[in-house]
């Protein structure tokens, strides 16, 4: 990791700073220039502006000034939302490892789950899931470690009919979030209040889109360096789409002013 990113926001601009111009990112970017922050780049006193102007054009703006511009404007809007922990950062399916027997009993639905837990593991105080490769553990909010759990459902086929809404009134948010703050204040599921739940899931709701973002900048400087065979270039527009979307949804409840 770099000196001095020591946090989501710093090692995400220092990301931004080496990510180079590429198809996927310049074309997510100029679909969505009616709600960029950026606006002049380039003028004849070589000054930079920014500022939420429906009659920006993308066009006259490198990449990386937009996506810093972004980075920006919304750390200043959601940073103070959610407490910093210890974030993973890389909660995808295959970094989760369960037991055997656990999974098979996922497979044969609740209530052998609940069964197997309940004869098994309810004794322990250690979990018998356990996370593995933390190299992009850093400090970061809480919300974004969650959200960017929730996000990496769509799988790396960008199936985002997978990804659960952050909205109060799914109820598999919800029984997740239960859990959660079950597990984090050492209580059982039936002593966390439905206004706890409520608003840990509007928590994670704000940071739905800093996912997409991370990860989008991420590939943008994959598609330079991997050995991999796999279009970064496509998937980085892929993530980064999921940025926009989320603040248009963001904007409108700011207009509503519901935030």
């Amino acid at each position: 990791m770099p000196p001095k990113c020591s946090d989501l926001w710093s090692l995400t601009s220092h990301w931004i700073e080496i990510c180079p111009e590429i198809e996927g990112l310049i074309k997510v970017c100029s679909d969505n220039k009616d709600i960029q922050q950026l606006t002049i780049t380039h003028s004849t006193d070589n000054t930079t502006s920014s500022s939420n102007n429906n009659n920006n054009n993308s066009n006259n703006n490198s990449v990386r000034a937009i996506l810093k511009a972004e980075l920006d404007w919304v750390q200043s809007q959601i940073s103070s939302k959610s407490p910093i922990v210890a974030s993973h950062s890389d909660l995808l399916s295959g970094n989760i490892i369960i037991p055997n027997d656990i999974s098979e009993a996922l497979n044969k639905g609740s209530e052998a789950t609940e069964k197997l837990l309940k004869e098994k593991y309810s004794q322990g105080d250690q979990s018998p899931i356990s996370f593995i490769d933390y190299e992009y553990m850093i400090k970061a909010p809480r919300a974004f470690d969650i959200s960017n759990h929730f996000m990496e459902w769509q799988g790396f086929n960008c199936d985002k009919d997978l990804i659960p809404k952050p909205d109060i009134n799914n109820q598999v948010m919800r029984i997740w979030c239960r859990s959660y703050l079950s597990a984090f204040t050492s209580s059982t599921s039936s002593k966390i209040s439905d206004a706890d739940v409520d608003k840990l899931i509007n928590e994670i709701a704000l940071y739905y889109g800093v996912p997409g973002f991370y990860w989008g900048v991420w590939a943008g400087i994959q598609s330079g360096i991997s050995l991999i065979d796999f279009d970064y270039s496509n998937y980085s527009g892929e993530r980064l789409i999921e940025y926009w979307n989320w603040k248009r949804w963001f904007l409108k409840l700011k207009l509503n002013s519901k935030i």
